[in-house]
């Protein structure tokens, strides 16, 4: 059984208009909501390695959230991810998944959107038309090998979004 973890990187910072797309580093709401993430998928297990886009927000937002886990899963940095379409990331799934249970994948809009709405094999899934900065969309598949994914083979285990973890956490009771 395979685990995939696709995380669309936190929010950016666009206060500096000069700096290229890939250089833009995380905003002070993207850090804050790696955090929650961290939070959120620190008591599971930790994925075998974290394969993510060379953007300096996407590495960012990677190497925050491995840091709750000890010992912090391995970065992968390839660019092959950045503004990557689904047949990328499954070609680059195939090659840096190895043999690891689980993976989890840092990359960009509309890409990590649409390969999440390719493997859910629900009938509405909640990211069919919008995917936040710093969602989480873990899909559970009944293969053991990264190879073997097919289009609408993952059952959707779980929808993390940052701003919900901040309501919740903000509430008197929680």
């Amino acid at each position: 059984m395979k685990t995939l973890l696709l995380v669309r990187h936190a929010k950016s910072d666009w206060s500096d208009p000069a700096l290229d797309d890939h250089d833009r580093p995380l905003a002070p709401r993207g850090i804050r909501a790696t955090g929650l993430i961290g939070s959120a998928l620190a008591p599971g297990a930790a994925p075998g390695v974290i394969i993510c886009s060379t953007a300096t927000r996407a590495l960012d937002t990677a190497n925050r959230i491995a840091a709750y886990w000890t010992p912090p899963p391995p970065v992968v940095e390839t660019r092959e991810l950045y503004l990557a379409a689904p047949g990328q990331m499954f070609a680059v799934l195939g090659v840096f998944g190895g043999t690891h249970e689980t993976v989890m994948l840092v990359a960009h809009e509309p890409g990590i959107r649409h390969l999440a709405l390719v493997l859910d094999g629900s009938s509405d899934p909640p990211f069919a038309f919008r995917y936040p900065t710093g969602a989480v969309a873990v899909l559970r598949f009944g293969t053991d090998r990264w190879s073997e994914l097919e289009p609408g083979s993952g059952v959707r285990v779980d929808w993390i979004l940052p701003r919900a973890l901040e309501r919740a956490a903000s509430r008197p009771d929680g």
